[in-house]
């Protein structure tokens, strides 16, 4: 993949893909046995940026992935969602040396997720992304600020 400027993926973060998101979740959350139909069909190809890496810990037992992102769009809403692996990789021993604190802004691609109603969250749901793709690893300050103020 070809380096990609900072301006360049900030601009494919749209300013509906959160209330697009977040559309999808409340169908899917009062409907969750119509999987095939058109008003349920998942938005994919969503762009968001991640605001913050929550790191988690590793001492947590079945937790393939130690952190949680905080999406968000050009807009004021975001939504804190894990990344999902079904078995334990190279990328959650990463995420151990995640350091604390440290704010790294970067687009993703979402491609595949998942809702899963859920009575012990706080919102009655949990997301969860099984598929995503980064396209732009540590966005620049300066053009994340000027970004977020148009």
């Amino acid at each position: 993949m070809a380096p990609i400027s900072s301006h360049a993926a900030l601009n494919k973060v749209g300013s509906g893909s959160m209330t697009e998101l977040k559309d999808y979740i409340t169908r899917r959350l009062a409907c969750p046995s119509t999987s095939g139909d058109v008003r349920t069909e998942k938005p994919v190809g969503l762009h968001f940026v991640i605001l913050e890496k929550l790191f988690k810990g590793t001492n947590q037992p079945f937790i393939s992935c130690p952190i949680q992102f905080l999406l968000g769009d050009q807009t004021s809403q975001s939504l804190l969602c894990q990344p999902v692996w079904t078995e334990p990789s190279l990328r959650s021993k990463v995420n151990r040396k995640a350091k604390v604190g440290v704010q790294k802004l970067s687009v993703i691609r979402l491609d595949d997720y998942s809702v899963v109603a859920h009575k012990k969250a706080p919102l009655g749901y949990l997301l969860f992304i099984r598929s995503y793709i980064v396209v732009k690893k540590d966005v620049d300050q300066e053009a994340y600020n000027r970004w977020s103020l148009e």
